[in-house]
């Protein structure tokens, strides 16, 4: 884990639709945006949940 985005960088998780520079940056470098939820529901799940179903897509179409 990483508090701000660099060339390692896989996914984003975001609390919501927020313009944050570190968000712009994953968008630009075609990360996963995913919403916090993802990360809780994993942790619940002791495994890696599909990325599809907590995209981030209400920021901008660029996302998907």
């Amino acid at each position: 884990m990483e508090e701000k985005v660099s060339a390692n960088t896989t996914h984003v998780i975001a609390s919501g639709p927020k313009r944050t520079l570190n968000l712009l940056k994953g968008i630009a470098r075609g990360c996963w945006v995913l919403l916090q939820e993802w990360a809780l529901r994993s942790l619940e799940l002791e495994r890696w949940r599909d990325e599809e179903d907590f995209e981030l897509t209400d920021f901008s179409p660029a996302v998907q």
